[in-house]
């Protein structure tokens, strides 16, 4: 009951006759006696709704022995409200509609939970009003449900907030979101979305540990909390996702300027246990639109966030019909190609590597592509969609069994040629690669040191840590690494001197502005000198002009290879695309012998 502040009676006892009309009454001590057997705050009140017995626990607030204090017990039950106001004023009056209904037996009983302040704790009691037919009055029980729903309340949190970062979790989110589309179509101003990824957290976890991790995932959430306005929600979606919502956006700009908030907040270096750690995050946005349901919606951002994060580490993208029509594209390449991989219909087109110095072919590039009944398709068709998937895992394991077997047939055949394969971010960061590599060279036959494996500069750049060991476990086993499209990426000495590299190729977008663009001869010159710094070897790519390899020769450069030298053919193919290029080379220039070399 609430706590009272008007004047109250002193009496302990009633002296209002129980049967006021003149009825045959009950003796209202033998009444009280009967009400002290009740644990919990009782009364009694006659058909006008004047109390006439209260019980011992009743009594005992009244006197303030161990109860909230002061409370009547005689008059008209409803001055136990005169002082409520605000939220209590409404309770007070459907609880005097209550006890009418059932004093004039329109209602058999009558029942409301309410809560009010007790000091400095809020409590919750729950009345429930009963006829009481011999005195044409009512019986008025008021138990305390604090601790009920004190519990009651803590279990609803918890199965509605994540306990690690106290967000609100899916359910909450999915409710909130609700709220807040339905808040859209009242004014018209929509609702957006961020789907966020943290980058790389997986590595977080295995080289510092999942305490570590778990204290990113709280940090990480708390500054994108402080960006929030009240109205707005942060919810934790699972590991290393989170799904900020805006009701109320009133322009794009504005919308903008929050996502790009939370991209920013991740500017600084975490300090974690033991260490500091710089986190980037791909985000994903949608914008709602009119009778979209809360599903929707986080299906557009999430699309979204894994097209950022198909991009590389730290992008954002906004959902958009050309999007999501390129969603729907990719899901469909992918339930091809899973049946393309279990068909055989990936074949491999091996491109010539020569070397500059002694005019000859070396090696050669293998190369994947889909063979369909309406024709090749090439890897820009299929990779993307692979590796947004986790196909590319697999699909790289068959790449790299075939190209090892393809290489032992042709050192048996007399072919002494080295074979270059690709491996893609996913396969780099798996725990296995090494293994997969070893069980490739083991089934074939071919030797590791003429095997070479090719890993872009942003994969690198992605996770130095994870691709240092990687690679120097790769090289251990006598595998030729080597860093494709040098300086389109990250590039950084610092990084370069830690890993066992054997080469670096240049992107093929600097070879063809060679003797066009000064700078990108500039940058050309630099790579191949870099390349013999840190005692590697320079690999030119998409060398298409005899112009092109002159210069090449003329700067030094150890190997190349391009369409000048050959395109990628098939396996059978491959004897008629030796003779060719050797014919190019015959006509061509050698690289000088006189610059210093690795």
């Amino acid at each position: 009951m609430p706590t009272p502040t008007g004047p109250r009676k002193a009496s302990t006892r009633s002296s209002v006759p129980v049967s006021p009309n003149g009825r045959t009454g009950h003796d209202p001590s033998l009444l009280e006696s009967l009400l002290d057997v009740m644990e919990y705050s009782t009364c009694v009140v006659n058909g006008d709704g004047d109390i006439v017995a209260t019980n011992r626990a009743w009594r005992q607030a009244a006197s303030g022995a161990g109860g909230s204090g002061l409370l009547p017990v005689e008059g008209p039950y409803v001055d136990v409200w005169a002082p409520a106001t605000g939220d209590n004023r409404v309770v007070a009056e459907k609880i005097s509609v209550g006890l009418e209904l059932v004093l004039s037996g329109k209602s058999d009983t009558f029942s409301i939970d309410y809560a009010f302040a007790s000091g400095d704790k809020e409590r919750w009691i729950s009345l429930r009003i009963t006829p009481l037919h011999e005195i044409s009055g009512a019986v008025l029980s008021h138990v305390d449900i604090s601790a009920a729903t004190r519990s009651a309340r803590a279990m609803s949190y918890q199965s509605l907030h994540d306990p690690l970062t106290q967000l609100p979790n899916q359910d909450l989110l999915r409710d909130r979101l609700r709220q807040a589309l339905a808040w859209a179509e009242r004014t018209g101003r929509p609702v957006v979305v961020a789907f966020l990824s943290l980058d790389g957290f997986n590595r977080v976890n295995e080289r510092l540990g999942h305490i570590a991790g778990d204290e990113l995932l709280q940090a990480v959430s708390g500054r994108w909390l402080a960006l929030m306005r009240s109205g707005d929600t942060l919810a934790r979606f699972a590991g290393d996702e989170f799904v900020a919502v805006w009701p109320g956006v009133e322009s794009i700009d504005e919308g903008e300027a929050f996502v790009h908030g939370l991209f920013e907040a991740l500017a600084r270096p975490f300090a974690l246990t033991g260490s500091s750690m710089a986190v980037s995050a791909s985000i994903g946005v949608a914008v709602s639109v009119p009778s979209q349901s809360p599903d929707d919606l986080l299906q557009a951002a999430d699309a979204a966030m894994a097209e950022a994060k198909s991009r590389g580490p730290g992008h954002i993208t906004l959902h958009s019909d050309a999007l999501r029509e390129g969603i729907h594209l990719r899901l469909r390449t992918e339930v091809e190609l899973r049946e393309a991989l279990k068909h055989d219909e990936l074949v491999l087109h091996y491109q010539p590597v020569v070397d500059l110095t002694r005019g000859v072919t070396t090696g050669v590039e293998a190369l994947v592509r889909w063979q369909r009944a309406d024709g090749l398709r090439m890897p820009d068709t299929f990779i993307p969609a692979a590796e947004a998937s986790g196909l590319i895992v697999p699909m790289g394991v068959w790449v790299l069994q075939e190209a090892c077997r393809q290489g032992a047939l042709w050192r048996r055949q007399g072919l002494d040629l080295d074979v270059a394969v690709n491996l893609s971010a996913r396969q780099v960061t798996d725990p296995d690669v090494v293994s997969i590599i070893q069980d490739a060279l083991r089934r074939s036959g071919l030797p590791p040191q003429r095997l070479m494996v090719e890993v872009t500069e942003s994969t690198v750049m992605e996770d130095a840590d994870a691709a240092e060991v990687a690679l120097r476990a790769i090289a251990a086993l006598g595998v030729t690494v080597a860093i494709d499209d040098f300086g389109t990426g990250y590039s950084s000495l610092v990084y370069l001197k830690r890993y066992d590299l054997h080469a670096l190729k240049v992107d093929r977008s600097f070879v063809a502005g060679m003797g066009i663009n000064a700078e990108d001869d500039a940058i050309v010159a630099s790579i191949i000198n870099l390349a013999g710094a840190v005692g590697a070897v320079c690999i030119a790519e998409g060398v298409e002009t005899r112009e092109q390899h002159a210069a090449l020769v003329g700067l030094g450069c150890d190997y190349a290879q391009g369409f000048l030298f050959g395109r990628p053919v098939p396996a059978e193919g491959l004897g008629q695309a030796l003779a060719d290029c050797a014919r190019v080379l015959a006509a061509q220039p050698l690289a000088r012998t006189d610059v210093p070399g690795p």
